[in-house]
């Protein structure tokens, strides 16, 4: 998978997003401007840059077990693809070995929580 083609193809195809779409294209515009200025990241910290939070619902709701290393991701494929490569120094899910999988899954899932916290403060 060519990360460039594939994130400017993503980024192409929303027109007028609302909702979720509109947070996936912001987050998929901040990803290409920081790794068109950086590079992908030296390690597994920026949790505003993850996709995953974005996804989760979705894939639990279309019974896609997003936490699989193996699994099949259906319509979210790419998503989840070009998240995982841009955390991994371009390496896809497969390409990970099961401890860097687990490492990028645990990662996903503070990304996650991180984002419920700012929203959950945002409502108090």
């Amino acid at each position: 998978m060519d990360f460039e083609k594939e994130i400017q193809s993503l980024i192409s195809g929303y027109s007028n997003p609302i909702g979720i779409e509109r947070l996936r294209l912001n987050i998929l515009q901040e990803i290409k401007s920081y790794y068109k200025d950086n590079g992908y990241p030296k390690e597994l910290s920026i949790h505003k840059l993850s996709l995953i939070p974005s996804l989760f619902q979705e894939a639990n709701y279309d019974n896609i077990v997003w936490s699989s290393q193996n699994g099949e991701l259906g319509h979210l494929n790419i998503l989840f693809q070009l998240d995982c490569m841009f955390h991994n120094s371009g390496k896809s899910r497969e390409k990970l070995s099961e401890k860097d999988f687990f490492k990028y899954v645990d990662f996903s899932s503070q990304a996650i929580n991180s984002l419920k916290n700012k929203l959950n403060k945002l409502l108090l």
